[in-house]
């Protein structure tokens, strides 16, 4: 981390305090993402699921009836 925000901090010509900030912001930025991706992923995979659910529940329903 320390040689990301000095790399900023020499590229940009900004001081190491606004280094680190924008470099824990990405960090935060990043993390969110992958957290988000999960949640989407979770969700789907349980959408999926309910919906083989579903289905199977319907097909019996119809053979039953006949």
């Amino acid at each position: 981390m320390t040689l990301l925000i000095t790399f900023l901090v020499d590229r940009l010509g900004v001081s190491r305090l606004v280094g680190g900030i924008i470099g824990w912001a990405f960090i935060a930025l990043v993390a969110s993402g992958a957290a988000r991706g999960d949640y989407e992923l979770i969700e789907h995979r349980g959408a999926d699921e309910l919906r083989v659910k579903v289905e199977k529940e319907n097909t019996d329903a119809i053979r039953k009836r006949h």
